[in-house]
């Protein structure tokens, strides 16, 4: 596994045996290295760093930050390590502060601004073979637009998220930020909507979180037409498709019991829901699929 340790002054990457033996050091600075993420091909490992603002906060380095006057970084640049030559590349001057996420094993998608500060939010596209990374927003959009919530094609094409201005709409925008579709008919709450592709990224499960799941079953396809408008019971919280494709797992309030979760399966247009934990007691969490 990779994870970020304190290392007196600041924090490393380091890579470590499941069993906890053969602890390495991949970054080694004086830096503040935060998040490490593997790609899907194991080729790479990404991970974000202020080491292009604060060389080192190591007290005699040359050009230190001093720990009693500036600020710790609440983010950084983003940065990945070849895993086999070891080399880092910087892929983005842009300041990130939140975890990015692999889309694949060339693509990672990010975000910058943080509407907690009044700030826009914005979504980027880092490219590992080209090593640089672009805005990806509509034509001509509002400056003081919000991209949250967004969930990206597992082939980097297209990327489904919440856009809030003013009004509320769930959109699908395509990599070059082309319009797919849109429609305010589902009004989530900020951060409140969970969008699930197939591995094919022919389509899209939409749902919402932390209970918040006032619709039924929603499915759209590539080009935004819906397969499936359905009605609670169930509610559609947090989708999932199976990594066959055939598939659609979620969890749902069940009715007749106060506050019951449980999980269902649809196929993939969203029909024919099943629910699979009804005989089970307690609170219920969906972590995902293994296997087909």
């Amino acid at each position: 596994m990779a994870i970020s340790i304190a290392t007196g002054y600041a924090m490393d990457i380091f890579t470590i045996n499941r069993d906890g033996s053969g602890g390495r050091n991949l970054t080694n600075s004086g830096s503040y290295d935060l998040w490490p993420a593997w790609s899907p091909d194991n080729r790479y490992l990404l991970f974000v760093s202020d080491r292009a603002r604060c060389p080192s906060w190591i007290p005699g380095d040359p050009n230190a930050c001093d720990a009693l006057v500036d600020t710790p970084p609440d983010g950084g640049n983003l940065y990945v390590i070849d895993l086999v030559s070891l080399e880092i590349t910087q892929i983005s001057d842009e300041w990130i502060t939140e975890p990015p996420q692999w889309v694949n094993s060339r693509f990672i998608a990010f975000s910058t601004g943080d509407p907690a500060f009044g700030e826009s939010r914005h979504l980027w596209l880092g490219d590992v073979t080209r090593g640089d990374a672009r805005e990806v927003s509509l034509p001509g959009e509002a400056a003081d637009a919000l991209y949250l919530a967004e969930s990206w094609a597992p082939d980097g094409s297209a990327v489904v998220f919440q856009r809030v201005s003013t009004t509320n709409e769930i959109v699908m925008m395509s990599a070059n930020g082309a319009l797919i579709g849109r429609t305010d008919e589902l009004n989530f709450a900020r951060f409140g909507m969970a969008a699930g592709w197939s591995p094919d990224s022919q389509r899209v499960a939409i749902g919402g979180v932390r209970g918040q799941c006032p619709y039924g079953s929603r499915v759209v396809d590539d080009t935004f037409t819906f397969l499936a408008r359905g009605n609670p019971p169930p509610s559609m919280c947090n989708p999932a498709f199976s990594p066959d494709g055939s598939q659609i797992a979620f969890t749902g309030v069940t009715t007749g019991v106060d506050g019951r979760v449980d999980v269902y399966v649809t196929n993939n247009s969203g029909f024919g829901s099943v629910r699979l934990t009804g005989d089970l007691r307690g609170q219920i969490t969906l972590l995902g699929w293994v296997g087909g």
